[in-house]
């Protein structure tokens, strides 16, 4: 299909000589990625993971830090799905595979629940100002002791 392309003709010259021979054109390489708008969201998750933007995914496969795959599932191709996911804590790669075999990988991380009361409060200080200065985590009151 030539969607969005411009139909044109013209005439070709070879050394000063007109050459009359008819072109045909065949669009190749040219592909623009299906999964480019993907969204995998919550992150940090819980236990369900969200995935907008999904009609040309075809299945999504999980694997933890070490590359084993902990999830592998064709998707049913409609915009948003979630996808239930009952992982240990950590951080995981989401592959998204597309109808035509593009991909996409998405780095997202599993809820970590603390305790922390049998830390001193130095050194629960000490932890919680770690966690506050990293971009990727969030800390919930009603999760870590704010209180020092």
């Amino acid at each position: 299909s030539t969607t969005g392309y411009e139909v044109r003709s013209g005439s070709i010259t070879v050394n000063g000589a007109i050459v009359n021979e008819n072109v045909s054109l065949v669009i190749t390489g040219v592909t623009t990625n299906l999964l480019s708008n993907i969204d995998v969201y919550p992150n940090p998750f819980q236990t369900m993971i969200n995935i907008s933007n999904a009609s040309n995914a075809s299945r999504i496969v999980i694997t933890n830090v070490v590359g084993k795959v902990v999830l592998n599932a064709e998707m049913n191709k409609t915009a948003n799905q979630t996808v239930e996911a009952n992982l240990p804590s950590g951080i995981y790669l989401v592959t998204i595979i597309a109808n035509d075999g593009s991909s996409v990988v998405r780095k997202i991380y599993l809820f970590i629940t603390l305790n922390l009361t049998r830390f001193s409060k130095p050194i629960r200080s000490h932890i919680y100002n770690f966690l506050d200065s990293m971009n990727q985590i969030s800390i919930t009151s009603s999760f870590f002791p704010l209180s020092f």
